[in-house]
């Protein structure tokens, strides 16, 4: 914290210094308080911006558990500390990044907004009831698509998040992180579900229209490619259902059933991806 010699040098100065150390040490724990609150159990890591690679801190499930001091000398060091949801089946809290402010306020009833540097915002929104790992994945990709949200996050609902109480090191004055608000009710999850649903069922009509003969069988699904970059994803699964001999039709079909919001992320044009 302090050393005797500083403090015995200005006690003033030092006492400053005691009580601003105290503070950001509250607000870390506040933090990881908030997300545990909302997400049960989290995984912590430390990621430099503009650098390759992340530390991985562990899977926390108290605020107890966090070794707060380490946290501190990383972030000494320029390391910004973020966190997700621990792998589960079913998800009641889906993950928004850098929405416009507009629709934070319109969303700010049923979401848990976080303020990660002035005028740039991140959104916890929270369903009324837990979804499978796979429609959990489609409907948050449908909802950046509606929030005009960050798509990089898109179905990826282990994406890591930044921490409340804790300094935003891509910025030279470091913002602190900081809960802006936190919304009490909750997102229907039925209502988006049958909006994806009703998607699906489009793509499905367009599989129906291909001779049977002319259909492949590929037992690997988009999941099985589905990382941070949903373009990446796209990519290497139709390399593989290529790989399998399938048709350009079977694959645009397998595409807008499987990918997260096709349509609207390539404007309906996944041939891109094969040219």
């Amino acid at each position: 914290m302090v050393a005797l010699k500083e403090y015995m040098a200005d006690p003033a100065a030092a006492q400053e210094k005691i009580k601003a150390q105290t503070a950001e040490i509250a607000a870390i724990r506040e933090g990881i308080a908030e997300m545990l609150g909302i997400y049960g159990s989290i995984g912590l890591a430390a990621i430099r911006p503009g650098k390759p690679g992340k530390i991985d801190l562990g899977r926390i499930d108290s605020v107890d558990q966090v070794n707060i001091k380490r946290l501190r000398r990383l972030i000494g060091r320029g390391e910004g500390i973020y966190f997700r949801p621990t792998e589960r089946d079913t998800h009641d809290v889906l993950f928004l990044d850098d929405v416009p402010a507009d629709v934070c306020y319109q969303w700010k009833d049923c979401a848990l907004i976080v303020e990660t540097s002035p005028g740039r915002h991140q959104l916890h929104a929270r369903l009324d009831e837990g979804v499978p790992t796979d429609m959990a994945k489609r409907i948050q990709g449908a909802m950046c698509h509606t929030t005009g949200a960050d798509l990089g996050c898109g179905g990826d609902v282990y994406h890591f998040r930044r921490l409340p109480g804790t300094p935003n090191t891509k910025y030279d004055d470091a913002p602190r992180v900081r809960i802006a608000h936190a919304g009490s009710q909750r997102i229907r999850a039925d209502g988006w579900r049958k909006a994806v649903c009703l998607y699906r069922m489009r793509s499905e009509n367009i599989m129906r229209r291909i001779p049977k003969a002319e259909l492949v069988e590929a037992p690997k699904r988009w999941t099985n490619y589905a990382g941070d970059d949903l373009s990446v994803s796209d990519m290497r699964y139709v390399v593989y259902l290529v790989a399998r001999g399938m048709g350009l039709e079977q694959i645009r079909a397998r595409l807008e059933a499987e990918s997260p919001d096709l349509a609207l992320r390539k404007r309906g044009n996944p041939d891109a991806y094969i040219e």
